[in-house]
């Protein structure tokens, strides 16, 4: 009976010890190496039921969330970024654009990506050498692709 009810412990010890953020975050940062977004994006967002802006947790969640759609929602992705940037300015800024921006690149998700990195050069006063270079790798790795290549133009980035 003893063993029974030092398993149940274990085990209630153990639900409450994934329920976490930052084991929650480990998680999520696990299933996105491997590939599973959608465990991904469910670790991120149970994390972030329990976190606030101020957690110290909060921005490797959303980030780690946002990141999860790329592949599955790209739109969707680019929305919780933007929002995120827009209700925490003082955590989202030129670091995380590029990171984001570059993470949709590498997914080929050029037309989001694109739009995404002139929010951030825009919102960085106009000028950013780093998101630019995104912006430049874009332009070798997909401007013979129609729709990128006239985003790109209509940008005023057609020197190509």
């Amino acid at each position: 009976m003893k063993a029974i009810a030092l398993l149940l412990v274990c085990t209630l010890l153990g639900a409450c010890d994934s329920a976490e953020p930052s084991k929650l975050v480990s998680e999520g940062n696990r299933a996105i190496g491997s590939g599973d977004f959608e465990v991904a994006r469910s670790k991120f967002s149970a994390a972030l039921e329990s976190l606030k802006a101020g957690d110290s947790e909060f921005l490797d969640a959303s980030l780690g969330l946002v990141e999860a759609l790329i592949t599955t929602d790209p739109a969707m992705a680019s929305q919780q970024f933007l929002a995120l940037a827009d209700a925490c300015p003082n955590l989202v800024g030129e670091k995380q654009y590029n990171y984001i921006g570059g993470q949709m690149v590498s997914a080929r998700k050029y037309l989001e990506a694109i739009s995404l990195l002139e929010v951030g050069i825009v919102r960085s006063g106009g000028e950013s050498p780093v998101l630019m270079m995104q912006v430049g790798r874009i332009q070798k790795e997909a401007a013979h692709i129609p729709a990128v290549r006239s985003k790109l133009e209509g940008l005023g980035y057609g020197n190509f």
